[in-house]
């Protein structure tokens, strides 16, 4: 592989210094147009291209935004980043995309990785891994703006683009137990993520409203892996066989849950009523189609660009959160 052409190696050809050369090509006016059309044609020729990151580092700027998810292959994230390039590539940004894989390790390097280079902001939706926060805290002690999306953390000085968790979560269990349900089971994600927190109040609040005790042996985390709510469903039935609904964090764990319900030979929604939330292309697809609240990803990532724009105008950082509405779209799996 050949090696990146220099600015000296430029000068040292052509008989002039690294300066002339740097000026040329910045269109200076200090050089003549001659001496300027022929470094340009001769850099063009020869295949020059600026290290951008130094060039940036120099100026102070980079253009560039950085997005930290948990994995692009959440539709919610992938959505989100659609957003965010909307808005920021028209106005002249790159948009440099890090998945964590839900590990904290890989979202502390890419956060030191993204000041490194001087990025001008960051929008990030934090790892089910993290409990430590110093990473984030170094964002804001470098001045850079940061926005957290749909994942966040009460630990971290940021802007804010979310929706109403509790509220979503309750209106998705209210549906359930509308439609006769009273042994509802929950799935939620790994201990301590503040979402799951905040998605549980909305479960307990619903059933606080109806009358329906509270009952913790209904109540499993999942970690976000390969099984996504598969074993968890068959242990929950297995040591509570009278559940009649589930209710999963997030939709890879409630198909989870419907591949287990079929394997133990349990009808939907007749037997069991299964709700996830996050709305996936594919629920609509699968049998039975499966229930689920609906997010604005798109546009939560267009506010969430939209406030990076407003915080690089500011000459001090005011965090600002938006909360954004949804709806449960009501499919087979849970309709009687």
């Amino acid at each position: 592989m050949s090696k990146r052409i220099t600015i000296k190696q430029l000068a040292a050809t052509l008989g002039v210094s690294a300066a002339t050369v740097s000026r040329a090509l910045n269109d200076s006016f200090e050089i003549s147009q001659p001496l300027k059309e022929k470094i340009k044609a001769y850099a063009k020729r020869v295949g020059y291209n600026p290290d951008r990151i130094a060039v940036n580092l120099r100026r102070g700027k980079t253009k560039t935004v950085g997005v930290i998810v948990p994995s692009i292959s959440y539709n919610f994230n992938s959505r989100a980043i659609e957003g965010i390039e909307k808005i920021m590539i028209p106005m002249g940004y790159k948009v440099l995309i890090f998945q964590t894989m839900e590990g904290y390790q890989r979202e502390k390097e890419a956060v030191e990785y993204l000041i490194s280079i001087n990025i001008d902001a960051v929008i990030a939706s934090i790892s089910a891994e993290t409990n430590k926060y110093d990473h984030f805290d170094q964002i804001r002690q470098n001045e850079i703006p940061l926005v957290l999306i749909d994942r966040t953390s009460k630990y971290v000085e940021a802007s804010e683009v979310v929706i109403n968790n509790e509220l979503s979560s309750y209106l998705a269990v209210k549906h359930l137990i509308e439609t006769g349900r009273r042994k509802i089971a929950w799935i939620t994600g790994p201990k301590g993520l503040p979402l799951s927190q905040l998605r549980q109040r909305g479960y307990e609040r619903a059933l606080e409203q109806f009358n329906i005790p509270f009952d913790p042996r209904l109540i499993c985390n999942c970690t976000f892996n390969t099984d996504m709510g598969f074993e968890a469903t068959k242990n929950l039935i297995s040591k509570n066989p009278d559940i009649d609904a589930i209710y999963a964090l997030n939709d890879r764990i409630a198909i989870g849950a419907i591949g287990a319900i079929h394997s133990l030979n349990r009808k939907i929604p007749e037997d069991i009523a299964v709700v996830g939330f996050n709305n996936e292309p594919f629920d609509p697809l699968i049998s039975p189609s499966l229930s689920s609240v609906y997010m604005p990803s798109i546009k939560m990532g267009e506010e969430a660009a939209r406030l990076v724009l407003s915080h690089l105008k500011e000459k001090k950082f005011l965090p600002q959160k938006r909360i954004f509405d949804t709806n449960l779209i009501v499919r087979a799996s849970s309709q009687m």
